[in-house]
């Protein structure tokens, strides 16, 4: 079955993944794509948030989540200099 799901905070994580488990194909929408995946979200919009930033994204990977770090280069024509590694 094919199932559309919106939100991925305390409830809706869960239940995604108990319909993933299941054997159901899901489109998954959330306002903050790192959620979407399971994933907990870090931006770095300064050089000095940059050591702490990489810190606590290390101690989220470590406990088993996904991490996502957003790092704010410079004004390009692409994504307005961000970068996500």
């Amino acid at each position: 079955m094919n199932i559309g799901f919106i939100g991925t905070g305390s409830m809706g994580e869960p239940m995604a993944r108990n319909l993933a488990k299941a054997g159901h194909s899901l489109r998954v929408y959330n306002r903050t794509r790192a959620r979407g995946f399971g994933a907990e979200g870090f931006l770095v919009e300064h050089q000095r948030d940059l050591e702490w930033t990489l810190r606590r994204a290390k101690e989220v990977a470590a406990s088993g989540r996904p991490a996502l770090v957003n790092v704010w280069l410079d004004k390009t024509d692409f994504r307005e200099g961000s970068i996500s590694m």
